[in-house]
């Protein structure tokens, strides 16, 4: 969302570390959810949870509700506050950081596939090199870096993501290129959903990474609306 880009990039630019937390799984519960939200928030002493007005109630909740945990989401509903509530208290005039290259810009979690997310610092050095690299290996099948050829950019990968947010946030933004985001649950159920945005945003060329018109599901057409474009797998 607009909200949470700006919230990120707020963070960074006032020499905070922003840190991207995964949202809700559509088969989860809300209140696993705010668990998991409220254990990381633990984990990294966050000064301030940006999230929903949903999250918020639900830590309150537990924070009367669940003794064993009950100061942890006490803790957790304190710290959170919603865009609209930044937006309200945002100073008029804001002194932007100017770290060096080797400080940390941000961090970004794990999959936490193993066992709980864990936090890598990543510098700004790091970040820039992140986006010539896949600038870089975007255009590879185009024998160009992408900012060279490209008009534009299609994800379905969430920012919480490395790949989202660096691949797809940040290196648009570095390159000067436009990005389209779909929801990641909208590609997996319909796969040709970035075809047909696709042909919606332009007639020039566009970076798809992650297409094959192979790998398409059975009974669909070829992505003819990608035909003529040059796409990075």
């Amino acid at each position: 969302s607009w909200e949470w880009t700006e919230a990120w990039l707020g963070a960074l630019l006032l020499g905070a570390w922003p840190v991207a937390l995964a949202p809700a799984g559509a088969l989860g519960s809300s209140e696993a959810h705010v668990r998991r939200v409220a254990e990381v928030v633990e984990r990294l002493d966050a000064r301030l949870l940006v999230t929903g007005t949903s999250v918020i109630a639900e830590a309150e909740r537990l924070g009367r509700e669940d003794r064993s945990e009950r100061e942890r989401y006490r803790w957790t509903a304190e710290r959170a506050r919603t865009p609209e509530q930044l937006a309200e208290i945002a100073p008029r005039e804001v002194r932007p950081a100017r770290p060096e290259p080797e400080e940390v810009a941000f961090l970004q979690l794990t999959s936490g596939s193993t066992g709980s997310p864990r936090a890598v610092q990543i510098p700004h050095s790091a970040a820039l090199h992140n986006n010539r690299a896949s600038d870089a290996a975007i255009g590879a099948p185009a024998g160009a870096p992408a900012h060279t050829w490209a008009d534009a950019m299609v994800s379905w990968l969430p920012l919480n993501h490395d790949m989202g947010l660096v691949g797809f946030m940040l290196t648009p933004m570095l390159c000067q290129l436009s990005v389209d985001f779909l929801a990641t649950r909208d590609l997996a159920r319909r796969p040709l959903v970035v075809q047909s945005r696709a042909g919606a945003l332009l007639e020039g060329e566009l970076a798809v990474p992650g297409i094959d018109e192979n790998r398409v599901a059975l009974g669909e057409p070829p992505l003819q609306h990608l035909q003529g474009q040059r796409r990075a797998r």
